[in-house]
C-alpha cells in the first residue's frame, strides 16, 4: 500500500468505484437479466473489472488491518488512561480514611458471609489443581499493605473455618496441602474460638484409617471450636481421631452444635466428646428424608451419647425434618429451653391419635404476635394437616419463642 511520506497515512485510490445508486449497478444488474449471449466487448470488459477488483481487495484489506491498528493502540491508551484516573480515585477514596479499627468490622461481617473454605477432594475436570480454596482473609490481604496489617492482627478474621470434603482423600500430597494450610490458619487465629462448617459429600465414606487420618488433621480444630456445624449423608461417618492413640478429652469452648440427628445416636464416635462440652447452649438437630417418605423407623434413643448429652444445659433448641415421634423424645429431655425452634415436622394422623393426644403447643410466631396457634399445618403435598387443639399437656408457656416453620 502506498502512504504519505509526510503523515505515514494510506494513499489508496480504488480501480473499480462501485456506487448502488449509479448507473452502472443499475445496468449490470438489467444484463444478469437478459438472456443474450455476453459480447466479446463485455467480456473483456468483465475481466478488466475482476483483475482490478481483486488487487482492490487486498488494499481494502490492508487498510482495515491498519484502522484496526490504529483503534487498538488508542483502545490501549484510553484502558491505561481509565487504570490511572482509578488509581487517583482511590488515592482520594474514604475508605483510605476508615481506622483500621472499622476496617477490621468490615472485615469480620464479609468473613461471616464468605468464610475460609478449605476444599479436599478430587480434581475436578473444570480446575486446574486438585484442593480449590475460597480463602477471605488471605484475599482481603492482598489488597493493600494497610489492609494486610488489618488483617494480619485481625485472628477473628481467621478463625472463620468451611472445611469442604468431597471424597475419599487418597492422595497423600493433596492432604498435605490441606493439612499446611489449615496449620496456617490455626496459628493466624491465635487462640480465637473457631466457627467450623464441615461439609461431606455423601459419596465420603473412606476406610478407618483414611477417616483416623483426617480426624487427626482436624484433632486441634475440634477442640477449638465455638460454633461446629456438620453437614453429611444419613450413613457418613465424622472424621475423627483414633481414640484410644489420641483421645479428644472435651470441647471446652464449643457453645454452638448443629448435626445430623444419625451423628448425635448411630454413627457418633467416642472421639468426639460433645457430651463434654459445658458452655454448649445452642442445639440443632437435623435429619435427612428419602424422596420418597417411607415408614417411620423407631430410632433408637439407648445409644450412650443421647443418655450421656448435657440436655439441661441446652437453652436454644432447633430441630428440623425429624419425625414427630422422634421430636418429642428430645424435647422431653430438655427442661431448660427458653427459645424453640421446629420446622418441617414429620407426622401422620395415626402417629397423632395414637402418641401425641396428651400434648398441646403454644407457638409464636416470627412476626411475635403472641396468640394460640388454631392447627399447624404441615406440607400437605407429603404429609398431613393436623390439629394443635388434640395436644394438652406439653406446656411451653417458658419459652420465650416457639416458631413453628411447617
Amino acid at each position: 500500500m502506498i502512504t504519505c511520506p509526510q503523515c505515514d497515512s494510506s494513499i489508496f485510490h480504488p480501480r473499480v468505484m462501485v456506487d448502488p445508486d449509479a448507473d452502472d449497478s443499475a445496468k449490470i444488474t438489467q444484463r444478469l437479466r437478459d438472456p443474450a449471449q455476453v459480447t466479446e466487448e463485455e467480456t473483456v470488459r468483465a475481466n478488466q473489472i475482476l483483475h482490478d477488483a481483486e488487487s482492490d481487495f487486498a488494499s481494502y484489506e490492508a487498510e482495515i488491518a491498519q484502522l484496526e491498528a490504529t483503534i487498538s493502540v488508542l483502545k490501549h491508551k484510553r484502558k491505561c488512561l481509565q487504570d490511572y484516573v482509578a488509581k487517583h480515585r482511590s488515592l482520594l477514596a474514604p475508605i483510605r480514611r476508615l481506622p483500621p479499627e472499622v476496617l477490621s468490622l468490615i472485615f469480620l461481617t464479609y468473613c461471616r458471609q464468605y468464610p475460609n473454605t478449605l476444599f479436599l477432594g478430587p480434581k475436578p475436570r473444570y480446575w486446574e489443581t486438585s484442593i480449590i480454596h475460597r480463602l477471605s482473609s488471605i484475599t482481603l490481604g492482598c489488597v493493600s499493605i494497610g489492609w494486610r496489617r488489618v488483617t494480619l492482627e485481625s485472628p477473628r478474621l481467621w478463625s472463620y473455618l468451611d472445611f469442604s470434603i468431597k471424597d475419599d482423600p487418597k492422595n497423600q500430597r493433596n492432604i498435605a496441602d490441606f493439612q499446611h494450610l489449615l496449620s496456617f490458619y490455626l496459628k493466624r487465629s491465635l487462640q480465637i474460638p473457631l466457627i467450623m462448617h464441615l461439609r461431606m459429600d455423601h459419596l465420603f465414606c473412606p476406610d478407618g484409617d483414611s477417616r483416623a487420618a483426617l480426624g487427626e488433621i482436624l484433632r486441634p480444630v475440634y477442640r477449638r471450636c465455638g460454633s461446629l456445624a456438620i453437614d453429611c449423608s444419613s450413613s457418613s461417618q465424622l472424621p475423627v481421631p483414633t481414640p484410644s492413640i489420641t483421645p479428644i478429652p472435651d470441647l471446652p469452648c464449643l457453645e454452638y452444635l448443629r448435626l445430623p440427628a444419625s451423628n448425635l445416636m448411630e454413627h457418633w464416635s467416642p472421639a468426639l466428646p460433645i457430651y463434654q462440652a459445658p458452655r454448649l447452649r445452642h442445639l440443632e438437630i437435623t435429619s435427612v428424608w428419602e424422596s420418597i417418605m417411607p415408614p417411620h423407623r423407631r430410632r433408637d434413643f439407648s445409644f450412650p451419647v443421647f443418655q450421656q448429652f448435657p440436655w439441661a444445659q441446652i437453652t436454644t433448641f432447633e430441630l428440623s425434618k425429624l419425625h414427630v415421634l422422634d421430636l418429642w423424645k428430645f424435647l422431653e429431655r430438655c427442661n431448660h429451653l427458653s427459645e424453640l425452634t421446629v420446622r418441617e415436622v414429620k407426622c401422620s394422623s395415626s402417629d397423632l391419635s395414637s402418641n401425641l393426644h396428651r400434648y398441646s403447643i403454644r407457638i409464636f410466631s416470627r412476626a411475635r404476635l403472641w396468640a394460640y396457634c388454631p392447627f399447624l399445618k404441615v406440607d400437605c403435598s407429603r404429609f398431613e394437616a393436623f390439629d394443635c387443639s388434640r395436644f394438652e399437656a406439653f406446656d411451653c408457656s417458658r419459652f420465650e419463642a416457639f416458631d413453628c416453620l411447617c
